[in-house]
């Protein structure tokens, strides 16, 4: 156990007095106290602003081990980044004082507030959305906060909920523990901390925490903002914990009678013993509360109001809003069922559709019952038969309450029969397999970046299963500046339907029209428009990713609908250089020194703008490790710069497949000693976080190990997902150019390439030495850049002149040096010169030199008639024992 004491000396001197310095922060005074420390007043004389600055007692004795802990998590809170959390601005250590700088806020605390009066109904909600806004943030960057309470929740003077002391949060998975008047440990598990009337059972318990404490928390305190009581409080702190471990807490309606069902289903809810039957996420009990806020707006009584006297004039539900609820979906279930029954679908969906319908029309006109059935079965007093003095009971059915649900009835055929019948029906979701989302048209010259960055933030949204393709940015960019019909680029891409639109800047306004149409027949799935301020681009984002997930009905599992919402950034400057990075790396097989720079420097921008940007970092890595490894491979600069934003990316997104993809560049050089395996275990992890990329990358490692097969399915799935991807293309023929098939390297050489000479190397092989030469004379006169020495060695050899192809060797090794990235295709090349000419040793020292600079393909050796002279050899026979072990260990290593 952590070891914490106080000294008595300490106890009288802890106290910073006003003048005194940490760091770069001058303490004006002292705001409070804690179990931790001291909370003092103070100005930042960096920036210029006011800061609260949390110091650790002087007298408080922490264990290294401990002290790193704090600082730890506390960085880790650190990095949040939400508007209902208080800001931490740095965690440093000065004069042998460890100290949290955090934002400094005006206001009251949620304690302070529910003490004063009671709060009205709307308000709560609105304070309860924020604080479950806020624990949704901290839990998707794997932080909990542990002590979830009233007194650590300030209200400011415009009603703004902020969640303070995150900087003793815990990264999941946690302890129990955090700081509380009477309690104030740093523990390892098995040691109880919290502040006991708002801790969950497993914090009671000292068991492993994650997110559904800090729910339990949440459900305590919004109990008591609704009713003005803790519901476990008791005399003791051991009968309190006993209360939180085998008591149900006292009902809600008790208190607050005229509370909405939903909202004492949610609090229920939060409230489970069971973690497992609470809610799991904290973005669930926040889209309920806001489900149930936007429901009543119009509530402006006191949530402890006196409930209302029904009369024999209301409907026989009890509840005239719960009425029109079940019959609004009965509503909706009669107009599918009409809308089918007219479009002639099959029967059980026309039955169906009724059968929910009818369940929905007898469940609101039964309402009392089922009412006073969940009373019994729940507990709740709220419909027992008592009424009150000066209540009357409910009315009996009446054959008049039958009016609305037959009105219902009619009206649903009428709307179906007006709206569906004379259109065309509505594209099945199941068809859609694959989709494009084109860039939309910029509206302002010089801005193509903003319809890109929309397009490329949907994309990089929706394309994370395996049930849907979506076309990647790289495949419609070329779109950009086309003035082409959507429907006419849809079929070009090959996909089911497309999502077009427009957008629009005008000063700090933002104009975005979106539509998505199925390319069999050009029927609208989904249209939309957006007119925000330039900053709520992200919310747009937002809602175009979800609207096109629901219409297509994807089935998402909870990380990818995670994902679907997710941003990888909410700055404009940063998004808007980070896509003109993109638009600028997609071309980059043509690309020089200026534009290499250029990347660069949109990428650097991109994170300097926003240093949390995750994926603008993850980028600028790629970008680094190309370079590194394919434009400058002589400077080892490259390379290292690219592990310093790999591991910058790693650290503020780990789930981030862009990171493995970084790295399996850097792992498949020379730079890491070709490290294979590893490499390919990188893209296959890059690959379970979206399914989508690394095909080609893939396809490419696995056509240097000799997997032949494994490429080609990988190939496949690369140009099934862009069937306009160059690099998948290359690689294709290169997989049959490199496995010695001539037949089909030039089939697939004529078909994607018709245009290109036939390559040199398919000429030498298939004994067309004449048409070689010429090809090699043609070549040394016009491009001398792009002369092939190695194959013009292969050539001599070929012809039996051995001493010009030996003398080639030098040249050739010239041109390709170790560090050159083609470095072991030259080695290759030599190898073959003098197994022409019989000279085995040498051969076989060139093919284990080509081997260990990672080109091991194995077919290629077996195949190759080049290697025909040694084949027999002692040497070469062990060559090929020793790399049909190794083919076989990667076999069962990346077999799938």
């Amino acid at each position: 156990m952590t070891n914490l004491t106080q000294t008595p000396e300490s106890k009288n001197n802890r106290e910073l007095a006003p003048g005194t310095k940490l760091g770069r922060y001058e303490i004006r005074s002292q705001l409070g106290t804690g179990g931790m420390g001291e909370v003092y007043l103070a100005d930042d004389l960096q920036l210029g602003r006011l800061v609260a600055v949390k110091v650790r007692a002087s007298g408080l004795v922490v264990d290294d081990k401990a002290n790193k802990r704090l600082v730890k998590e506390a960085r880790a809170a650190a990095a949040l980044d939400h508007p209902n959390i208080c800001s931490i601005y740095e965690v440093s250590e000065a004069d042998g004082r460890s100290f949290i700088a955090m934002q400094y806020l005006e206001g009251i605390t949620l304690d302070e507030r529910i003490k004063r009066k009671p709060l009205e109904l709307n308000e709560t909600l609105a304070i309860a959305s924020q604080i479950a806004d806020a624990l949704s943030e901290a839990h998707s960057h794997n932080i909990i906060h542990r002590d979830i309470k009233p007194a650590n929740i300030m209200i400011t003077s415009r009603g703004q909920a902020k969640v303070m002391d995150f900087g003793l949060a815990s990264v999941m998975p946690g302890v129990a523990g955090s700081e509380s008047e009477t309690m104030s440990l740093l523990t390892t598990p098995g040691t109880i901390l919290g502040t006991v009337p708002y801790m969950s059972p497993e914090q009671a318990r000292a068991e492993t925490l994650d997110g559904r404490s800090d729910i339990f928390s949440f459900g305590v305190v919004l109990y008591e903002m609704l009713s003005g009581h803790q519901p476990f409080a008791n005399g003791s702190a051991a009968e309190t914990i006993s209360a939180i471990l085998h008591k149900e807490p006292p009902l809600l309606l008790r208190y607050a009678p005229h509370l909405p069902e939903e909202l004492d289903r949610i609090v229920r809810k939060c409230l489970e013993k069971d973690r497992n039957l609470r809610y799991q996420r904290a973005t669930e009990v926040c889209i309920d509360i806001q489900r149930l806020q936007r429901g009543s707006e119009s509530i402006q009584a006191p949530v402890t109001a006196k409930s209302e006297v029904k009369t024999e004039d209301d409907p026989p539900t009890g509840n005239k809003a719960v009425y029109a609820f079940l019959e609004l979906f009965a509503l909706a279930f009669t107009f599918e069922g009409a809308a089918a029954f007219l479009h002639g679908e099959s029967w059980w969906k026309v039955v169906g559709a009724w059968l929910v319908a009818i369940v929905f029309f007898v469940a609101g006109i039964q309402w009392p019952k089922i009412r006073k059935l969940l009373a019994r079965r729940f507990g709740t007093t709220r419909d027992t038969n008592v009424t009150a003095p000066g209540e009357r009971t409910v009315a009996r059915f009446k054959p008049r309450h039958l009016i609305l649900p037959a009105a219902t009835v009619v009206l649903a055929f009428v709307a179906a029969a007006y709206l569906y019948y004379p259109r065309a029906a509505p594209a099945h979701p199941l068809e859609i397999k694959s989709l494009a989302v084109l860039p939309l048209k910029s509206l302002d010259a010089g801005e193509n970046f903003l319809g890109l960055g929309i397009a490329d933030a949907v994309i990089r949204r929706i394309n994370q299963t395996d049930k849907l393709i979506v076309r990647p940015t790289s495949a419609v960019r070329r779109y950009l500046n086309q003035d082409m019909d959507a429907l006419a680029a849809a079929r070009e891409l090959n996909t089911d339907a497309v999502l077009e639109g427009s957008v629009q800047h005008s000063e700090n306004r933002l104009r975005v029209s979106v539509s998505l149409l199925r390319t069999s027949d050009g029927a609208s799935l989904w249209a939309d428009k957006f007119d925000m301020q330039m900053t709520d681009i992200f919310t747009i984002q937002d809602t175009v990713a979800q609207q096109v997930a629901s219409r297509l009905r994807l089935q998402l599992d909870p990380e990818q609908q995670a994902r679907l919402t997710k941003r990888s950034t909410s700055n404009p400057v940063a998004n808007e250089f980070y896509m003109k990075g993109v638009l600028t790396f997609d071309q980059r097989v043509s690309l020089g020194k200026p534009q290499w720079d250029a990347i660069i420097d949109f990428f650097k921008k991109a994170t300097e703008a926003d240093p949390n940007f995750a994926l603008a970092h993850a980028q600028l890595a790629y970008t680094y490790a190309t370079i590194a490894v394919f434009v400058e491979a002589t400077d080892p600069v490259w390379a290292d710069r690219a592990k310093e934003e790999i591991d910058r990316a790693q650290a503020l997104d780990p789930q981030l497949p862009e990171i493995h993809l970084a790295r399996f560049q850097l792992l498949a050089s020379r730079y890491e000693n070709y490290q294979s395996e590893a490499a390919g275990r990188e893209v296959l992890l890059a690959q379970q976080l979206n399914p989508n990329i690394g095909h080609g990358e893939l396809g490419y490692l696995y056509i240097h190990l000799g997997l032949e097969d494994f490429a080609a399915l990988e190939l496949q799935r690369a140009l099934d997902i862009d069937p306009t991807s160059d690099f998948a293309k290359r690689m294709l023929v290169t997989m049959y150019e490199q496995g010695v098939r001539y037949d089909e390297w030039i089939v697939a050489q004529q078909k994607f390439y018709p245009n290109e000479p036939i390559p040199l190397g398919y000429l030498l092989g298939k004994g067309r030495l004449e048409e070689g030469q010429k090809a090699i004379e043609n070549l040394s006169t016009s491009r001398p850049d792009m002369m092939e020495f190695s194959k013009r060695a292969l050539l001599f050899a070929l012809k039996g002149d051995f001493r010009l192809a030996e003398a080639e060797v030098p040249i050739i090794l010239g041109q390709h040096p170790v560090k050159d990235p083609y470095y072991h295709h030259a080695t290759y090349d030599i190898a073959c010169v003098y197994a022409l000419e019989g000279k085995t040793a040498e051969a076989v020292k060139w093919l284990r030199e080509t081997t260990v600079s990672g080109f091991q393909p194995y077919p290629m050796f077996v195949r190759d008639v080049y290697l025909n002279r040694i084949r027999q050899s002692p040497e070469f026979i062990q060559f090929m024992a020793d790399m049909k072990t190794l083919n076989e260990k990667y076999r069962r290593d990346f077999g799938r």
